[in-house]
């Protein structure tokens, strides 16, 4: 058997977490997924909005598990498609890419001025586990 221990599944999400502040990134609809992208730099003028996410947590209901607070972004005009999930080191060019959702209840949309929500799973995987 072969299995990664769920502490140092914890840990490394600690470690990444302490760059700066989880951030999730609404995506205009014309983006197109590429596995090349590798930091916010690299998503260029697709992004749509942003917001710094709250309650933030590596363990919650499993060591490696990444949950947050459900999040709002705020006041969007335009169309979207999906979110990445980075943490903002105050670069864009240093900011990594962590977690690409396009199973987002709702998504893809179009909306004029209005508030985008985003509710987390409440079930064992959260935001995502690892």
């Amino acid at each position: 058997m072969s299995v990664i221990n769920k502490n140092a599944k914890k840990q490394a999400l600690d470690a990444l977490l302490a760059l700066g502040t989880l951030t999730a990134y609404l995506m205009k609809s014309t983006y197109v997924y590429s596995a090349a992208h590798k930091f916010v730099a690299d998503l260029g003028a697709n992004i749509l909005a942003q917001v710094a996410l709250t309650g933030v947590t590596t363990n919650s209901p499993n060591d490696g598990t990444l949950d947050t607070a459900d999040h709002t972004f705020a006041a969007v005009t335009g169309s979207f498609i999906t979110i990445w999930y980075a943490v903002n080191t105050g670069s864009t060019a240093t900011s990594p890419l962590v977690f690409y959702n396009d199973a987002v209840t709702g998504f893809p949309g179009t909306i004029t001025g209005g508030d985008v929500l985003v509710t987390v799973d409440n079930g064992t995987d959260r935001l995502f586990t690892l």
